[in-house]
């Protein structure tokens, strides 16, 4: 199987996707790829369903669908980093004061993923048509900070060595 060079990072807040991996042999999946599963179209994920910006995903989703069809949905997707500095400084801002778990992860190329540059989901309201046209076509802003937006299989390196903490919460 051929993989992405890029080792990126997940930062489990439940446990869930080491646990995951440990019954796959290192394997796991974004909830966007299973719950295309016939019984599973109910599956989610806790930023799908608890995050604020509706109304700016609705419209980051409809200028995918609509102009970059082959990019995955960030709607139920497994977000990654593209270098543990990245994760590092996610903790810092993004997750502060969760305990959260450190995971390295190859991206098979069978797998969908986009990485785009998150602060374009910084811009007002009045810009949000453009940003998410830059943000799908890949564009960089002046000081960017990447993700990667999976749609697929991943792999957890070091699967075997590592124990999943199961956690409340995210």
């Amino acid at each position: 199987m051929e993989f992405y060079e890029n080792i990126f990072w997940y930062t489990d807040p439940s446990g869930i996707v080491l646990s995951n991996a440990k019954l796959n042999e290192g394997w796991t999946e974004s909830v966007s790829s299973f719950s295309d599963r016939t019984g599973l179209e109910g599956a989610t994920t806790p930023y799908a369903a608890l995050h604020l910006d509706r109304e700016k995903e609705a419209l980051w989703e409809k200028i995918r669908a609509d102009e970059f069809p082959d990019r995955p949905t960030r709607l139920k997707a497994l977000f990654l980093f593209v270098s543990r500095a990245d994760a590092e400084t996610a903790m810092q801002t993004w997750f502060r004061g969760q305990d959260r778990d450190f995971l390295a992860i190859q991206v098979p190329k069978t797998s969908n993923l986009h990485v785009g540059d998150s602060k374009h989901l910084d811009a007002a309201q009045s810009d949000w048509d453009s940003a998410a046209r830059s943000y799908w076509a890949g564009h960089h802003t002046a000081e960017p900070f990447l993700e990667g937006v999976l749609y697929g299989k991943a792999f957890v390196h070091n699967w075997q060595s590592l124990q999943p903490r199961l956690r409340r919460g995210f």
